[in-house]
């Protein structure tokens, strides 16, 4: 049985701990915070529709736009520090159409891919209620400006073999009764999907534990220990845990991680704000706002908003002016919520999200170490992408090919 230790709690982590324990390994998951706490506030939604990824065209011309807007849904802040600048430099390298162009098919099947991993969890363990939906999701839009985005996104969607509707006012309101009369239109992607990230975090935890994961929370891993090239033991606080195998699933301190273990792994943080709120308006369709690039979850009786993609460090406090920002957004798109009432402060949640540089995940072996692998940098969908990296990892070190091509992916590829 081979000792594999799992860095990073989030629901990476915990779906990696979750398929190595299934394959046979004794994990050890260790975290420096809480692993209930790293994902909850996540949208929970399930899109293998986001096949574009963040570095994009256009995507550094609307960051400078929005730089000086406090409410700005998007927000790019410059630092001197080396690590971003290269990160800057790579990011401005790859938002391109070729970048798109070579990404969008592989993003597709990982994204199916983990779809179906997720029906097949939720079929596992239907005794428990995951608050999972398979309604779609409704990508809406005000403007002419939003409805050639999106609709240009859909035919992308569509050249992957994604099914993707474009709908106008009236087909829209048919699913969501109570959109603004100022939408013009919105497309739907049937097959995507929504969780409560937060029900699904507890559960992990909680099977893991009763699987025989022993979960360490509260500790940072600081060092390792070294023979033969390969890490032989992993030191988080006053202890030591002797490992076969490394996973790193540490999000934005995955990058420190991969430093200390001889390379660089460009990545920043990119702070993203939610919060929960009593379902008053009825919604029943999982939704995003185009031009306010807001989320929308409904879990029956709650509904969870959430938005941003702040790339400006490490820092989580909460930016009452971004929170603002996405509330005000709802009186746009439904009727009813033009005076919708900010959350106290304290239940606001904020989180800051692994972001490569080209807007791929990390996924695969050190590009130093052959017992070191890494499962990070997915930026807004770490929750849609997270059984498939779990997959792939268990499937890696058991020497499995992948059931899917993961090339894009290596984490040595900016090396």
């Amino acid at each position: 049985m081979a000792k594999t230790v799992v860095a990073g709690g989030g629901i990476i982590g915990l779906f990696s701990a979750y398929f190595l324990n299934a394959d046979g390994h004794d994990v050890v998951l260790i975290d420096s915070g809480h692993p209930v706490n790293c994902s909850t506030g996540n949208a929970g939604m399930i899109v293998p529709s986001h096949v574009i990824p963040l570095a994009a065209p256009g995507v550094v011309a609307k960051g400078l736009k929005w730089m000086f807007s406090p409410k700005s849904p998007f927000s790019l802040k410059f630092s001197m520090d080396p690590d971003w600048a290269r990160w800057g430099w790579l990011f401005l390298k790859s938002a391109n159409s070729k970048n798109v162009q070579r990404s969008f098919m592989h993003l597709k099947e990982i994204s199916i891919y983990s779809r179906q991993l997720y029906a097949s969890f939720v079929n596992t363990h239907k005794e428990e209620d995951f608050y999972w939906g398979e309604k779609g999701l409704l990508m809406l839009y005000r403007s002419r400006h939003g409805e050639k985005e999106e609709t240009g996104a859909a035919r992308v969607a569509a050249l992957a073999g994604l099914e993707a509707r474009v709908l106008d006012a009236a087909e829209v309101r048919d699913i969501e009764p109570g959109i603004s009369d100022s939408v013009r239109g919105g497309v739907l992607y049937p097959g995507d999907a929504l969780i409560s990230p937060g029900i699904l975090t507890t559960f992990l935890y909680k099977y893991l534990q009763e699987k025989g994961v022993k979960i360490v929370t509260r500790r940072e891993v600081s060092s390792f220990r070294f023979s033969n090239g390969n890490v032989v033991s992993v030191i988080a606080g006053d202890k030591e845990y002797t490992c076969d195998f490394l996973v790193v699933t540490a999000g934005t301190r995955s990058a420190d991680i991969a430093r200390e273990l001889s390379f660089r792994l460009p990545l920043m943080a990119g702070k993203g704000y939610s919060f929960m709120s009593r379902n008053t308006l009825e919604l029943k369709q999982p939704a995003i706002l185009s031009e306010r690039k807001v989320t929308v979850s409904p879990y029956r009786d709650t509904v969870r908003f959430g938005g941003t993609m702040e790339i400006s460090g490490r820092a989580r406090g909460v930016d009452l002016r971004k929170v603002k920002g996405i509330a005000e957004s709802l009186g746009l798109y439904y009727e009813g919520a033009a005076n919708f009432r900010l959350p106290e402060p304290d239940t606001v949640w904020s989180g800051l999200r692994p972001v490569s540089p080209d807007g791929l995940p990390y996924i695969g072996k050190s590009p130093v170490m052959d017992n070191v692998f890494f499962g990070t940098g997915h930026s807004m969908i770490g929750v849609s992408l997270a059984p498939a990296t779990g997959k792939i990892i268990s499937d890696l070190i058991g020497s499995d090919t992948p059931d899917i091509d993961i090339s894009l992916y290596s984490p040595g590829r900016f090396a």
